[in-house]
């Protein structure tokens, strides 16, 4: 979990039930880590973290970067991260989201440029580089990318906060050089439910989750697998109410098992709300991962490994 509150990574143990209230596994935290304004969080196959900084990096590179840390930190971890993807090639301006194909090739949604920027697995040492693919230009339909995620086919998905209502577009697997085509599907309109999207998630059913947070309308909305065209049709689940605990949801996720990992930052109680793979309506989570002892205090970004 990126907390902003203390410009942090948080790691919990997995499945948790009920109220949840104790100290994290490992704490990244620094003025060693290179953490600056941290927003988005994927973990890869072997558990590396990877995490987008919306501001920061070294002296004339203040448009953001990508630091990677070793696998299974433990305890309290103020080390320089083992990558760093930074500087004025890189193309970043406001990497918001970042998410790892099936191959650990690194995308990064950035809002200023409003493009998918795509680099090179398993970076080494500090990269200002070009990315290998760019999805960019006036056919994507992006506008200010929040979010992103992967099918289990490889497709991208992205949340859109920069239209009316907001929108989730979906993209081929495996974009090369730069890419200014529709995409293959899109989520928008006013049936969707959708307002102001920061975050998409796809569980392994191919189930769509997005976290929804604007002017008081907070819901997790869920939507069909494998879309085709364009879709103005009612989420197929909502999560929503007083009961849910989701008041100022920032990011989503999905473990192997379908469960819903919602981030809550900002105003009510800062935590992480867990929810079964098939939940609906105005129910409980299953678990809250809450309390002085987690360290949370805005939480922004969650990824599960």
């Amino acid at each position: 979990m990126v907390n902003q509150g203390d410009t942090s990574i948080r790691i919990y143990p997995p499945n948790p039930v009920g109220t949840v209230n104790e100290a994290p596994l490992a704490t990244i935290i620094g003025s060693n880590t290179g953490l600056s304004g941290p927003q988005g969080v994927a973990v890869d196959a072997t558990g590396k973290i990877y995490v987008c900084n919306t501001t920061g990096g070294p002296a004339g590179t203040a448009n953001g970067s990508v630091t990677v840390y070793a696998a299974n930190p433990s305890g309290t971890v103020n080390a320089a991260p083992i990558a760093m993807i930074v500087g004025p090639n890189t193309g970043m301006n406001l990497p918001t989201g970042i998410a790892l194909d099936a191959s650990g090739k690194i995308y990064v949604a950035d809002g200023n440029t409003a493009s998918i920027l795509v680099y090179a697995a398993n970076p080494s040492g500090t990269l200002n580089e070009a990315p290998i693919a760019t999805i960019a230009g006036s056919n994507t339909q992006l506008a200010n990318p929040f979010g992103i995620a992967f099918d289990g086919t490889g497709h991208v998905y992205v949340s859109n906060t920069g239209v009316a209502n907001g929108s989730i577009t979906v993209y081929a697997p495996n974009p090369s050089g730069t890419l200014n085509e529709a995409p293959i599907a899109e989520i928008i309109g006013s049936n969707t439910g959708l307002v102001f999207p920061q975050g998409v998630a796809v569980a392994p059913s191919g189930k769509i989750w997005a976290v929804d947070n604007t002017f008081g309308t907070y819901a997790v909305t869920a939507y069909a697998a494998n879309p085709s065209g364009t879709l103005n049709e009612a989420p197929v689940a909502t999560i929503s109410g007083s009961a849910t605990d989701v008041s100022n949801p920032s990011s989503i996720a999905t473990d192997p098992s379908g469960k819903v990992y919602v981030g809550i930052a900002g105003t009510g109680t800062p935590g992480i709300a867990v929810f079964a793979a098939n939940a609906n309506g105005n129910q409980a989570p299953t678990g809250f991962i809450s309390g002085s002892n987690t360290g949370l205090n805005n939480p922004f970004g969650v990824a599960v490994h």
